[in-house]
């Protein structure tokens, strides 16, 4: 993560190992999966819905991962590395991408929600100690534990807006039915 205040440049690798091919290799997997997947909404959603968890994914950071907080670093260095751009781009908003495509596709409500959305949040919770396995985060004071918490409050807001976006969309452009 960059320093507060220094200007955000895109550094190469302190050194290429672990966690850049994790990164790499996560991306491929993710990116696959999401190609893989129907296309269920127009690209403006998807577009909003990807440009909405880079945004979460940087403020995040931002307020867990820079002084004064700095419950952890990412990658090798506290700049911001090449690394850094490619798991916010490559890799946190298309895990979304994949848990909203599966709830869009199931219609869930309820309890099969609730639990859909802790199973996800546990997933991801995999994903995120694979990743510090290969050296992708640091912790400094944080735990995985906290993961499943802040994993949760970020997927029902993903549901939240993915719900408004859809009602935006269908009163903006006449659709009667959300599946177009």
């Amino acid at each position: 993560m960059e320093k507060a205040g220094k200007p955000m440049i895109l550094d190469p690798p302190a050194h290429f190992d672990s966690n850049e091919w994790f990164i790499m290799g996560a991306a491929v997997v993710v990116l696959t999966i999401c190609w893989m997947l129907p296309r269920r909404w127009l690209p403006v959603q998807t577009i909003f819905l990807v440009l909405f968890n880079l945004y979460l994914g940087k403020v995040g950071d931002y307020l867990l991962a820079i002084p004064p907080v700095d419950l952890y670093d990412a990658n090798d260095t506290e700049n911001y590395e090449i690394f850094d751009f490619l798991l916010y781009v490559a890799a946190y908003p298309p895990v979304v991408y994949i848990m909203l495509n599966v709830y869009d596709k199931w219609r869930l409500k309820g309890m099969r929600r609730v639990l859909y959305i802790a199973f996800f949040a546990l997933l991801t919770m995999g994903l995120e100690w694979l990743a510090l396995l290969a050296h992708v985060f640091t912790y400094k004071g944080w735990h995985i534990g906290y993961s499943f918490f802040v994993y949760c409050a970020v997927y029902v807001l993903n549901v939240l807006v993915f719900h408004w976006v859809r009602r935006v969309i269908i009163r903006e452009k006449g659709h009667a039915d959300p599946q177009w």
